[in-house]
């Protein structure tokens, strides 16, 4: 019996650390929660092209790729993951150009899971997005596949991921960091644990290390801003506080923040919306919280952003609203509209102001 107890006591143990390494190392790899990406496509669809192959599903993936759906283009978006032929990656970067920032992300992906050296201006193209879940998402890859036998992460990648080391995102340059070790052997990572003077001296270190390498030569990479557009629902609704308001037909550029006082995500991006509010307002932004679920109405939502300082308007979501733009579940998601009123930017998950600002920006100038 004492045998026996060891055996499974020493089983236990090892268990216990080995796990308790295995989740100490995600932790060290985890995005912030900025990165957990929704799951939003159309499980019918997904279904159906499950079941298909060959060119019937390259044809009903092109179908999807062009709904007005965004849950139908993303369902294509993941489904590409597992096509390798050529067809389906020219269809992945079309994808990448989508206005929906999920659709953009499952396209990078089934471009990461080619492998081939023709996608390699795309992935470089990725790193620098103006989006930053679609760097992180490349990123993440880039970390957890660089030194595997066969994998496509090598050496043309090290420009960029030094390049992102200026990013002020602590998982982008963790995950940056742990690909450049993977493939240079340097020991200098980049983690949540370390204090400000050592994080600063772990990117010094990797930049004093690119500084007397060869010179690298500039690589152009396609253009893969976001060029889809799509009418906006010809939906009005009536804020909290009585105006009528309408995207569709406002001339404004018109900012949709659809969110729940109830939200983590939510509560942590509407400073930087107040601040757009403040700073582009003059200018022609109508920023517009459209919230869900609000257990105490229109007098709980008004004494929500009275206490939390939120001047911009705000809109109790009715069923309608939330189906005419996507059918929308999950929040918090942001939908940008030019003054033509024309969705160009489709945000699923909070963004801060360094993602918003240049896109207003342009609409505004246009």
């Amino acid at each position: 019996m004492k045998t026996l107890s060891r055996f499974w006591i020493g089983t236990g143990v090892a268990l216990l650390v080995g796990v308790t390494c295995a989740l100490l190392a995600r932790a060290r790899l985890q995005p912030a929660p900025e990165a957990e990406h929704f799951h939003g496509g159309d499980p019918k669809l997904e279904a159906d092209l499950a079941r298909l192959s060959g060119a019937e599903k390259l044809a009903r993936l092109r179908l999807a790729a062009q709904d007005s759906q965004p849950t139908h283009r993303l369902a294509a978006a993941e489904a590409l993951a597992s096509e390798r032929g050529a067809e389906g990656l020219a269809l992945a970067k079309e994808l990448l150009t989508d206005n929906d920032s999920e659709v953009r992300i499952k396209a990078a992906y089934a471009l990461m899971q080619s492998g081939s050296e023709r996608e390699r201006p795309f992935l470089r193209a990725a790193l620098r997005d103006d989006d930053l879940w679609v760097r992180q998402e490349v990123l993440q890859w880039a970390a957890t596949s660089a030194g595997r036998p066969g994998s496509a992460v090598g050496s043309w990648l090290i420009p960029e991921l030094v390049a992102r080391l200026d990013e002020p995102s602590d998982p982008i340059r963790a995950f940056a960091t742990s690909a450049l070790t993977k493939l240079t052997g340097k020991p200098w990572r980049f983690t949540a644990r370390l204090s400000p003077p050592e994080k600063a001296t772990v990117i010094k270190s990797w930049k004093d290390w690119w500084k007397v390498q060869e010179p690298q030569r500039a690589v152009a990479v396609p253009d893969i801003s976001p060029r889809r557009t799509d009418p906006a629902p010809m939906t009005s609704f009536q804020t909290i506080e009585g105006k009528t308001v309408s995207p569709a037909t406002s001339s404004k550029v018109t900012l949709l923040n659809f969110w729940g006082t109830w939200c983590a995500p939510c509560r942590q991006e509407v400073p930087d919306l107040q601040k757009l509010h403040e700073r582009f307002g003059p200018q022609g932004l109508e920023v517009i919280g459209i919230a869900l679920s609000e257990k105490d109405g229109a007098s709980g939502l008004r004494a929500w952003c009275q206490e939390n300082h939120l001047t911009y308007a705000q809109v109790l979501a009715e069923d309608h609203v939330a189906e005419a733009y996507g059918d929308i579940h999950e929040v918090p998601i942001s939908v940008l509209i030019d003054r033509r009123g024309r969705i160009r930017y489709r945000w699923r998950g909070e963004r801060d102001m360094a993602s918003f600002v240049p896109l207003v920006e342009r609409l505004l100038l246009e």
